[in-house]
């Protein structure tokens, strides 16, 4: 059956302003995230974008897996359209914001998962874009480093970065967004202050959540009527070994751990 991803949905963003999408998973968050990206394009209606986007949807995402990182990082800011001066002094503050010093030289496809967000999220803020897009790639990476993310994108949103911002993390909203939009299968349910959003979705999901376990307990109480109290279950067995004679030969098998050890 076809439907719309994202139908009816209307945003007007200024400079400087930060947008949280939420909703639940199959909402069309990311799909109106990558439609604004200019990685998809929309089957009507109409999307302007004035600026320099950058967009951190995947991870890796811009990045050949063959090249270093450093080469990663130059060819990106070519393709930015910097200077080699420009690019030079990018290079630098990149890899200090990364803390990727020792493993820049290393090909990109050697990089664990919090390697390529730190390396991806330092090319998109040390370049300071018009737009960032951002899609749930702060959650990977450890406190400190997304600590330091929140402070860099505070700086860049009061230097007049927009930022649009797709998340399930209430925290993470709270503390970056000033407006959020809650995605309801793809149409907007609701729009506004970023916290009494968050806060109409939590309890909307929570009246869900309680509707589903009322549905549930029913059935359950059913079934323990027509199966009769549940059966006795026996003790685990502990210390156990199993003795073997076979042609003269012992074997003794004992459970150390979990497993089960073979001595003859």
């Amino acid at each position: 059956d076809e439907f719309w991803a994202v139908d009816r949905v209307s945003l007007i963003l200024n400079a400087g302003d930060s947008l949280a999408l939420i909703g639940r998973n199959g909402s069309s968050k990311t799909t109106l995230l990558k439609m604004i990206a200019g990685l998809a394009k929309p089957d009507r209606g109409t999307i302007v974008v004035e600026g320099a986007a950058r967009s951190l949807i995947n991870l890796g995402a811009g990045f050949h897996v063959d090249l270093t990182g450093r080469r990663n990082i130059r060819t990106i800011a070519a393709l930015q359209g910097f200077g080699r001066r420009e690019t030079l002094a990018l290079e630098e503050d990149i890899i200090a914001f990364s803390e990727l010093e020792e493993v820049i030289d290393c090909p990109f496809w050697t990089y664990s998962s919090g390697m390529k967000a730190r390396l991806g999220f330092a090319s998109a803020v040390c370049t300071r874009p018009d737009i960032l897009l951002i899609d749930e790639i702060l959650s990977v990476g450890d406190a400190a480093f997304q600590n330091k993310c929140f402070i860099r994108l505070h700086e860049l949103r009061n230097g007049g970065t927009t930022i649009v911002f797709v998340s399930h993390s209430q925290t993470h909203v709270a503390q970056l967004c000033e407006k959020a939009v809650w995605l309801e299968q793809g149409q907007a349910r609701l729009a506004g202050e970023a916290k009494e959003t968050m806060k109409r979705y939590l309890a909307f999901m929570d009246e869900r959540r309680g509707e589903r376990l009322n549905r549930l307990q029913p059935a359950e109480s059913e079934t323990a009527q027509e199966t009769g109290p549940p059966e006795a279950v026996d003790p685990p067995v502990r210390d156990l070994e199993i003795h073997l004679r076979h042609d003269g030969q012992e074997t003794r098998l004992a459970p150390i751990h979990g497993e089960l050890e073979i001595d003859f």
